[in-house]
């Protein structure tokens, strides 16, 4: 691509303030970035024009959304300044979005393009069952080992491009991480978020500069909607949003495994919750994305592509024990329908803000009022969610009221014979319960009703 071609996208100023971020680069470097050049510089182009504010507005609610007042008030305040998306000269996974007099400057860093396109290949190695679970836990180790190499012969899909059925969806998939990782910044640059240096000495795995998880769910939403417009495909959002968020969380969790290695006691501790306070889990930002999307039920290739990254975590396999969901539906069957519809009430509750609110004193009452009633609640909760969640992490509101009830049953019937039994079965028909209740530790996700 020529030099002339790049200044008729951004303006002379801001070109020049990416040129300087370059220094000197090797042959190998100025290829990868006249790559990632042509990759991109369309996409940003059609992101920012799909910044409509009114569809953004209709579209966002739930978890995660940003006030529509505060979107609005951009908006009028006139066209954003130019956003120039670019490769940075930085070997890690990463991306780094900064203002200049200019503009906005999108700074992807050079393992970032390799390493989603690696993901893909992986993602799609499970999808295809072309590896056992020893040898995603090789590959996956891989993968994080390379994350430091710069050279194209570290790319991973050497290592089974022969075992892929599907190259074209390898291919396409870390294409939708990568374009989606571009949504995500171009949606700083939008909203104006400039975070802030980290607050902990962690210089050796993170950016000079970091969002609040606020600002980072923010951007999720604006992402997954201005992603939807531009690419015209609401399921390439998704998926794009998924892989993105599951690579993110390897590298996360890596990090806080060096940390944990490297340091101990509550330094170690304090770093991963500070990864964590500034990159949210997976299953928020999915919410924030949903959120943007219009919650859109799961395709056939979100399911299937959660399924891989799933496994690739060393997550357990999402598999329903069919015994168990009989088990609730016989206590429905049995259950007074005015006892259902006054559970399902509750537990629907109302959006106040970003949370979820039920009216935690109903529910309390409910669940106190017998040990019939209790048990037809938590039959109630586990059947909702199970129906709302085909993939990991797809419709949090549900979530949230299954670990509402999953608390009120185990203040009042912890003793109860019954209740244990049916504390067990939730984990056999929900085996990522845990990680639910997991996750509550590190975030807000349950409020009572505030006009209680």
């Amino acid at each position: 691509m020529s030099s002339s071609g790049a200044q008729s996208d951004w303006p002379a100023a801001l070109e020049e303030d990416y040129r300087r971020t370059q220094g000197r680069l090797s042959a190998a470097q100025q290829h990868r970035r006249a790559a990632f050049d042509t990759l991109t510089r369309r996409w940003a182009r059609r992101l920012l024009a799909a910044g409509d504010d009114q569809q953004l507005v209709l579209h966002a609610v739930g978890y995660g959304a940003p006030d529509p007042t505060v979107w609005t008030a951009k908006a009028r305040d006139g066209a954003p300044l130019p956003v120039r998306v670019g490769l940075a000269p930085q070997p890690r996974f990463d991306a780094e979005t900064t203002q200049t007099p200019n503009g906005w400057l999108v700074m992807v860093k050079e393992h970032t393009p390799a390493l989603m396109n690696d993901y893909g290949w992986l993602v799609t190695a499970v999808v295809d069952g072309s590896l056992d679970a020893e040898g995603i836990r090789s590959l996956r180790d891989e993968l994080l080992r390379t994350e430091r190499r710069l050279e194209p012969e570290a790319d991973l899909r050497q290592l089974w491009d022969r075992r892929v059925g599907n190259a074209a969806d390898a291919s396409v998939r870390g294409a939708q991480a990568l374009l989606f990782l571009v949504a995500h910044e171009v949606s700083h640059a939008l909203w104006g978020h400039q975070g802030e240096p980290p607050r902990l000495e962690l210089q050796w795995d993170v950016p000079a500069r970091m969002h609040g998880s606020q600002e980072e769910l923010h951007a999720d939403t604006t992402a997954a909607h201005l992603f939807s417009r531009a690419g015209g495909n609401r399921e390439r959002a998704e998926v794009g949003a998924r892989l993105f968020f599951g690579m993110t969380h390897l590298i996360d969790e890596e990090i806080a495994r060096r940390a944990a290695k490297r340091f101990t006691g509550v330094f170690a501790q304090r770093a991963r919750d500070y990864l964590q306070s500034t990159h949210p889990h997976p299953m928020l930002r999915l919410a924030a994305t949903h959120a943007g999307l219009g919650t859109p039920p799961p395709s056939e290739e979100a399911i299937a592509v959660q399924g891989a990254i799933d496994a690739i975590a060393g997550r357990p396999a999402l598999v329903r024990d069919e015994a168990a969901l009989t088990a609730f539906r016989d206590v429905l069957a049995g259950a007074e329908d005015g006892t259902i519809v006054e559970t399902l009430g509750v537990l629907e509750g109302r959006q106040v803000g970003d949370v979820h609110a039920i009216d935690l004193g109903h529910l309390e009452a409910l669940v106190r009022r017998d040990i019939d009633t209790a048990l037809t609640v938590v039959a109630v909760a586990v059947l909702r969610y199970v129906q709302a969640n085909p993939a990991r992490w797809t419709d949090m509101h549900t979530a949230v009221a299954l670990i509402d009830v999953d608390a009120a049953i185990s203040r009042r019937w912890a003793a109860d014979a019954a209740v244990e039994r049916a504390l067990h079965q939730i984990r056999a028909a929900i085996p990522e319960m845990d990680e639910l209740l997991d996750l509550t530790r590190h975030s807000q996700l349950t409020q009572s009703d505030p006009e209680q």
